[in-house]
C-alpha cells in the first residue's frame, strides 16, 4: 500500500490549519506544519479511506507518539503502509 509526497502533502494540507508548504522534508515536526490532535485524526483518517484500510486501535498509540514526519511515516511504514517524502 503506498501514497505517494504529493499524495501525502494533500492529505497534510487538507488537515493542518497553517501547512501551506510545496514541499516536505522527513524534519518537519507535524505541530509546526498546523496539525493538532483533530487534524492528526482526521490524517490518519484519510490515509484509511485512501488505501481503504482500517489501522487498529493498538497501533493508534504509536502513532500518536510520533512528532515528526519521518516519525509518522516510519510508523506507518511498519504497518505496511509506504509513504514517499
Amino acid at each position: 500500500m503506498n501514497i505517494s509526497k504529493s499524495e501525502f502533502i494533500k492529505i497534510l494540507q487538507a488537515n493542518a490549519d497553517k501547512f501551506e508548504k510545496e514541499d516536505l522534508a522527513g524534519t518537519d515536526v507535524l505541530s509546526e506544519l498546523g496539525v493538532d490532535s483533530l487534524g492528526f485524526v482526521m490524517t490518519i483518517y484519510a490515509i484509511e479511506e485512501k488505501l481503504n484500510i482500517k489501522i487498529e486501535d493498538k497501533d493508534l498509540a504509536s502513532l500518536t507518539a510520533t512528532s515528526t514526519v519521518a516519525d509518522f511515516v516510519r510508523v506507518l511504514a511498519a504497518l505496511d503502509v509506504n509513504i514517499e517524502v
